[in-house]
């Protein structure tokens, strides 16, 4: 899964942990087993079924994304979009930097990345089955209007490549 900060930089690559926990998760709403990124072993799946857990869960995987694309953007030889993705998010939060994001950082960008979700607007094709599933249960949220584009431009490279989301949208 590649993508880029700015359209006139190189394609970065966010962690194959990240993309597994959250393609397995995709894969196991729809039936599926999940994609593992080789030499990585299968992943366990567990099937999430639509109800209050749906989100809770998603919460939890957001707020594990955003631990890692901290750890991500801190190790050496990462690329400088990795580290531009985390400087659009620290703003967004309002830190300083990475080590001043604590539990209440989070929690916001769980809460968004959840209404980003349940926005129905998918980065790629391929998860359209999915973000309409989350779309179907928005009324199980409570919006929270933190989303701006940046940060949804943030969290759909997260999901999908470059070449994924600009195939979709032309």
């Amino acid at each position: 899964m590649e993508a880029t900060a700015n359209r006139d930089e190189k394609p970065v690559t966010y962690s194959p942990e990240m993309k597994i926990k959250f393609r397995g998760f995709i894969d196991s709403i729809r039936g599926k087993s999940p994609k593992v990124l080789p030499p990585d072993p299968p992943q366990p799946t567990t099937r999430i079924e639509a109800g209050p857990g749906t989100f809770s869960f998603m919460r939890s995987w957001a707020r594990n994304s955003l631990d890692m694309l901290v750890r991500d953007a801190s190790t050496p030889g990462t690329p400088d979009a990795i580290r531009q993705e985390l400087a659009i998010v620290m703003r967004w939060l309002g830190v300083r930097g990475p080590q001043y994001i604590d539990e209440q950082h989070r929690e916001k960008w769980a809460a968004a990345f959840v209404e980003y979700l349940a926005e129905g607007n998918p980065p790629s094709k391929a998860l359209s089955q999915s973000f309409q599933f989350f779309k179907s249960r928005r009324s199980e949220i409570f919006p929270t209007n933190l989303l701006n584009d940046e940060i949804r431009g943030v969290m759909a490279r997260t999901l999908a490549s470059d070449a994924e989301i600009s195939n979709d949208r032309s």
